[in-house]
């Protein structure tokens, strides 16, 4: 497979489609439907983002451009997906970190090369992590959760959207900075991730998604993390 093989990293819309254009002075594109894949379950970021991008892009090229959700395998059921198909454009992946960086040094045996079997066509944004918790946790801030964590070694969970994710490495992080010990769960993707937040079978969840909080309001978020 060439490094033309295939797409997106995560988040793509701008430069996708005016990279795609060239092919039309070529042959006709896009002549038929258009599969957008994401790695996580419907519901999610990945979901929330790749939508508003799949309709603006059906209008624009005046075909469907269909949105697959493949989750599992720590993404990479969907990649590998996306890896295998033919390479004429018409199979586009939404990609996250996970995928095309953090997966390389988490499996000593992966199903595709990121950089021999994916193109990078542009960036479509970046959120930063929030930390949520249930309202029954008694914590309203980093620091209480930590007091507690230490409290209780071992007795408080974390959720994430997957092995190998940024929410997963953003949780061992917090656990070996602050030495805390707290339990990590992983799901396939956000969606079931905050289900079990809100029913309090996970304490704790580190998510991307702004409009998560919006939709979930009996999630308190207890800190948000940028660079500064």
């Amino acid at each position: 497979m060439t490094t033309t093989h295939r797409w997106v990293w995560r988040n793509a819309v701008a430069m996708a489609a005016s990279g795609l254009a060239g092919m039309a002075i070529a042959q006709p594109y896009p002549a038929k439907a258009i599969r957008f894949v994401i790695t996580y379950p419907i519901g999610g970021g990945s979901d929330f983002t790749v939508r508003p991008i799949a309709q603006k892009l059906s209008e624009r090229w005046s075909q469907p451009v269909i949105v697959d959700s493949r989750p599992g395998g720590s993404a990479m059921i969907g990649t590998d997906y996306v890896v295998r198909s033919p390479p004429d454009g018409y199979t586009v992946l939404l990609s996250a970190s996970s995928e095309v960086s953090m997966n390389v040094v988490l499996f000593k045996k992966m199903p595709y090369d990121p950089v021999r079997d994916l193109q990078p066509v542009t960036l479509v944004g970046t959120t930063p992590p929030i930390l949520l918790a249930h309202p029954s946790l008694p914590v309203k801030s980093v620091k209480e959760l930590v007091a507690l964590a230490r409290a209780k070694p071992g007795a408080l969970s974390y959720a994430s959207i997957g092995t190998g994710t940024p929410q997963h490495f953003a949780g061992e992080l917090m656990k070996t900075t602050f030495r805390i010990d707290m339990v990590h769960v992983p799901y396939k993707g956000a969606a079931p991730a905050l289900i079990d937040v809100i029913g309090s079978s996970a304490e704790a969840l580190g998510n991307r998604q702004k409009t998560d909080i919006e939709k979930y309001r009996k999630i308190a978020a207890a800190a948000g993390i940028t660079p500064e």
